[in-house]
């Protein structure tokens, strides 16, 4: 009886029809990442699991394990395993031998989710000085934004610490505002637990500077120089207004909001905006109800917010009765936001990536964070440093890290931080690292 000859190749690992190569990336803007697909074929009793090693680069057919390449060879593609093994008949076997080069770092939209912010300790003018005069009760105070007080309106402040004569004294370090002071008839509680007291205006001298009189300033009995140290005001109704008109941003997304009056809004800040309208001819009544930062100003008495809805055509938009804007500075507990997400991919072969010998050395990006610094705890509010008086003592509390001058700045500069990350493998021995942001509000 003669015995079926097979060839001895048929041992060996060999390309067959059906092989290709793709590009998995275009969509993302990466056109040169390649996964070459080379369908196999070999005598089944031959094949081995280890017959070349993941992450072998597929230089020649020598490094990829086959009799003949089908393309090019490609030494910066790596392999990343056999698979679809199936029995194709004859004692032969039928597998997928992918090598694949390690993808370009890439970033794509993924969709929106609610975020939760970090509350901002912060009232919503800063004081750039502090001053008094002999003869005049209480002290006067500018302000870095337009304060909109008049007089008798309250002024909420907290933590207002200052130094005599140019600091040149540290021991004459003096405060008010001490909401434990029995001359404080009110407070209030609000982001993060700071506590705010306020002090009726006595008098408005300017946009930016304003005096009032707190119970626990002592009298004034020589001409002193003062030096704020730490200090914040709040206006709770700072910036209020009835709305006039609204109009589209004909130069960029949102809409342009106009007052009935100068509003001494700035860039920045976060207003809270109730208001009806339609859209042209339609008469679906959209409405607009919540909290909206101020993108830029058009005039004393407009400025730009985005709500969320954009044309692609010149639109009229009419205002219904009922609208309103409240101007709240940046002050707020921590809040819940439906935003947008970008997810970054970072693809990392160890050995083969720049500083990366194995999976530890791969530093995942933490989840944006506020830190208290005197206690190392993550809290929910970011703070500013503060000198607070205690049983006849002043004391230094440090600021949270980012404090809220610097987290109010990530916010106008739309600062990425990141929400969520991951590690994961790929293909092979390629890992994945993904890295969810959104833009600080």
């Amino acid at each position: 009886m003669a015995i079926p000859y097979t060839q001895s190749t048929m041992a060996n690992v060999r390309a067959v029809d059906g092989t290709y190569i793709s590009y998995p990336f275009l969509e993302d803007g990466d056109t040169s990442t390649k996964v070459y697909n080379m369908i196999c074929t070999q005598r089944e009793s031959d094949y081995s699991a280890s017959q070349i090693d993941l992450d072998d680069p597929m230089t020649n057919a020598t490094t990829a394990g086959v009799i003949e390449l089908p393309f090019t060879g490609d030494s910066s593609a790596y392999f990343v395993g056999d698979t679809g093994h199936s029995s194709i008949g004859g004692g032969m076997i039928q597998f997928t031998r992918t090598f694949s080069n390690i993808p370009q770092t890439t970033a794509t939209p993924s969709g929106s989710s609610f975020v939760t912010f970090p509350g901002i300790g912060d009232g919503n003018m800063g004081i750039t000085a502090l001053s008094m005069t002999l003869g005049t009760d209480g002290i006067f105070i500018t302000t870095s934004t337009p304060h909109s007080f008049s007089v008798g309106d309250r002024a909420y402040y907290t933590n207002v610490s200052y130094t005599y004569d140019n600091g040149t004294d540290p021991s004459e370090t003096n405060s008010f505002g001490d909401p434990e002071d029995p001359g404080y008839t009110s407070s209030i509680t609000i982001a993060g637990g700071s506590v705010f007291v306020y002090s009726n205006v006595l008098e408005v001298v300017s946009s930016t500077q304003f005096r009032i009189n707190p119970p626990d300033l002592d009298a004034w009995t020589e001409t002193v120089t003062l030096t704020p140290l730490t200090g914040e005001i709040w206006n709770r109704e700072k910036g209020g207004s009835l709305i006039d008109s609204i109009a589209m941003n004909t130069g960029g997304a949102g809409i342009n909001i106009t007052t009935t009056t100068a509003h001494s809004l700035s860039v920045g800040e976060y207003v809270n905006i109730v208001m009806r309208f339609t859209v042209g001819s339609d008469p679906f009544m959209n409405s607009v109800s919540g909290r909206f930062e101020v993108l830029s100003l058009d005039g004393t008495d407009g400025f730009i917010v985005d709500v969320g809805m954009y044309w692609n055509t010149i639109e009229t938009l009419t205002v219904q009765s009922g609208k309103r804007v409240v101007g709240i500075g940046n002050l707020r507990n921590p809040i819940a936001i439906n935003v947008v997400t970008n997810t970054r991919y970072n693809y990392i072969l160890p050995g083969v990536t720049s500083g990366i010998s194995d999976v530890t050395d791969i530093a995942v990006p933490p989840v944006f964070q506020v830190v208290d610094q005197n206690t190392g705890d993550v809290v929910d509010t970011t703070e500013n440093p503060k000198v607070r008086f205690l049983n006849d003592t002043y004391f230094y509390t440090l600021p949270t890290v980012p404090n809220s001058t610097e987290y109010n700045s990530m916010v106008t500069d739309k600062a990425n931080i990141v929400i969520e990350s991951s590690l994961s493998t790929w293909a092979g021995n390629i890992l994945v690292l993904k890295t969810k942001t959104c833009q600080a509000k």
